[in-house]
């Protein structure tokens, strides 16, 4: 078998990749067989030490210039500011629905098993918090063992 020509393998520079999503570091296409062998396309790889993030795009129809293009574009793909920004609204939508899904069933399974007024059990606290609901009003239960742990259903 032969070397691969030189124009199929590059570094970063001039090759039309993007940097590391992850660590920002330097890219290179390395390739991967050839026309000859049944396993042969690019892998992308981040050329940072310890970063191990890689994209591999491998071809058995297609050229090994295509599998290059397939490469280059899956490393390049980037998740674009507007998925972002409605994912975020997306997750705060559903951070609110959960308070207000929970809050009140949490205050009833509170009263309905002993629980001080203005205590939680605690998963239910910690589930309510962590969704950004403004607990001023409420404390975290500790719990006696003969209190349900959280397991137990009623």
């Amino acid at each position: 078998m032969t070397d691969p020509p030189n124009d199929l393998v590059s570094s970063a520079e001039g090759s039309g990749l993007a940097d590391c999503p992850f660590c920002g570091g330097a890219a290179q296409i390395n390739q991967i067989g050839n026309e000859h062998t049944r396993k042969r396309g690019f892998e992308v790889c981040c050329v940072t030490w310890g970063c191990k993030t890689k994209k591999r795009a491998m071809v058995l129809r297609h050229s090994l210039e295509k599998a290059r293009e397939f490469a280059i574009a899956a490393w390049n793909r980037r998740t674009s500011d507007d998925a972002l920004t409605s994912r975020d609204a997306r997750i705060a939508m559903l951070e609110q629905d959960v308070i207000a899904f929970c809050a009140p069933w949490a205050v009833r399974y509170a009263r309905d098993h002993g629980l001080p007024d203005g205590h939680l059990h605690p998963t239910h606290y910690d589930i309510l918090e962590r969704a950004g609901a403004r607990m001023d009003d409420f404390t975290r239960a500790a719990l006696s063992p003969s209190q349900p742990t959280g397991g137990e259903t009623s």
